[in-house]
């Protein structure tokens, strides 16, 4: 007998509406109510992706929202991922593996088949578990794409889900947005629109309900609730309209200064976010060249979707240039991936994996190090043993990187029975530039604390750690929203949706 008993869609009329962290708590709360429950996305397009147990590649969402449903993330999941590359394309990933460089002509002439994997993945999971979130992405009312809308309107189509509308209202203009948006999308997918929410807002919610009563009376939509802004959520963002502005979070005169620079095409930015939610930290978040440069004690640089472009944009600002005098003055360095490729000498890239064949980049020089892009892409869960300076450890994070990077005599690899030929976490001889491909390294809490410890006493800083432990906070995150989610929204007024004890 078929397990399959419920799904349900979440389209939003904009990007950054709110869709995948909506479509996170409805995994969240489908579980708690005692279905086996995953998520799906058919088509994504971010530069925030993560490693399947199988060592496919899916969205950083998609991650989330199967740890919410409590499940382990399959590639069938997030079967097409779409990496932008800065007016060249798009790097494709298909069920998990890289299928090349495409321009958005030549992604049209591929987008059948991938419409077809979409739909294969999709019943791949019915099969597999009781009930389905899916995620729309950006805005079903695209009527210049809607023949080619993957993630909307032919997802809608082959999954035949009932659907829900999230609007960001903080950026104003929603009712126009929802009223538009039910308006441009084709009659069938109207008849199954469940209901309107509305995202992120500031005040008294009294005052929409006029609107709301327009809504049902012109449009016979009903809303299902109003979610407050909710402060200091601290879940993964999927796309780069989540990331922080340039700025600086100051801290006690004493406390430890982080200075985070962000690259055009950062990738993975979900690494940053220990630092980012540690409130011991004086937190500086800078662009390449951009204004608020000061003496750090410990500079971080995070993965890019384009790290040849991104080291040019470096050479080019004087950014490169301010770092070396930084690291002969004695600031720490931390590159994750493709800071730790910019760290190096140089970066080549033969074939054209970054999207121009033979392109050779002059690195920040601080680690004794080459990169060569390689086609074949390292995609893996990884856990590993550390010996370093602070002590010893065991890391689990994973890899996902096209870079081949080799060191010199000047460089040392801390790992305990590493390759030689795959270096995962190496520093300088003065053990101060640290680059790792290893993802997710900062969750390790024991090492993180050691690192800035480390660092706090060797500039002469003060750095208590705060006796966080990342996991068991992104779980009373995943918890508190799932919980504000539930309070605001009438979820029973959803047609069907299961009762507490579903199963």
């Amino acid at each position: 007998m078929k397990r399959f008993k419920y799904q349900i869609m979440v389209l939003g009329t904009s990007s950054h509406a709110g869709k995948s962290l909506l479509a996170t708590a409805l995994c969240r709360i489908l579980n708690n109510r005692g279905l086996r429950v995953a998520p799906f996305k058919a088509q994504n397009m971010a530069l925030n992706s993560g490693p399947t147990l199988d060592g496919g590649e899916i969205g950083r969402a998609q991650l989330l929202q199967a740890e919410a449903a409590r499940c382990l993330p399959y590639r069938e999941m997030n079967p097409v991922l779409l990496k932008p590359m800065r007016g060249q394309g798009s790097q494709v990933v298909l069920m998990g593996k890289p299928r090349g460089l495409m321009s958005t002509k030549e992604y049209f002439k591929f987008w059948p088949k991938a419409a077809k994997t979409a739909a294969s993945a999709y019943r791949a999971l019915t099969e597999m578990f009781e009930a389905l979130v899916i995620e729309g992405a950006g805005s079903p009312a695209e009527i210049n794409l809607a023949h080619r809308d993957l993630a909307n309107l032919e997802c809608a189509r082959f999954s035949k889900a009932p659907w829900i509308l999230i609007c960001d209202i903080e950026r104003g203009g929603a009712f126009a947005s929802v009223a538009g948006t039910l308006d441009l999308i084709p009659l069938w997918l109207r008849k199954r629109c469940r209901g309107v929410v509305f995202n992120k807002f500031r005040g008294d919610a009294s005052l929409l309900e006029s609107g709301i009563r327009w809504l049902k009376k012109e449009r016979g939509i009903q809303t299902l609730g109003v979610l407050p802004f909710l402060p200091d959520l601290r879940l993964e963002e999927e796309d780069s309209l989540g990331l922080p502005k340039p700025g600086r979070r100051k801290g006690s005169k004493t406390a430890l200064r982080v200075e985070i620079i962000q690259p055009s095409s950062i990738a993975n930015f979900n690494d940053l976010q220990p630092l980012l939610s540690d409130p011991a930290l004086d937190l500086n978040w800078r662009t390449p060249g951009g204004k608020g440069a000061s003496e750090p004690d410990l500079v971080v640089i995070a993965g890019s979707k384009f790290t040849l472009a991104d080291m040019e944009a470096f050479n080019r600002s004087g950014e490169s240039k301010r770092l070396r005098k930084l690291a002969e003055r004695g600031v720490w360095f931390l590159g994750i991936c493709g800071g730790l490729q910019m760290f190096g000498k140089e970066i080549f890239d033969e074939d054209g994996i970054d999207g121009r064949k033979g392109w050779r980049v002059k690195g920040i020089g601080i680690l004794d190090a080459w990169t060569t892009m390689h086609p074949v892409k390292i995609s893996e869960q990884t856990e590993v043993r550390a010996k370093t300076p602070f002590g010893q450890f065991e890391l689990k994070g994973y890899e996902m990187h096209h870079g081949r990077t080799h060191l010199g005599t000047a460089a040392h690899e801390t790992l305990l029975k590493a390759l030689p030929e795959r270096p995962l976490m190496s520093s300088d001889p003065s053990f101060k530039v640290w680059g790792t491909y290893l993802h997710a390294v900062l969750d390790n809490d024991a090492f993180r604390n050691a690192f800035l410890k480390r660092v706090a006493k060797d500039r002469g800083r003060r750095y208590l750690p705060q006796g966080r432990n990342i996991a068991d906070e992104k779980e009373a995150e995943l918890n508190r929203w799932t919980r504000h989610v539930e309070k605001f929204l009438n979820l029973d007024l959803i047609q069907g949706f299961p009762k507490v004890g579903a199963r």
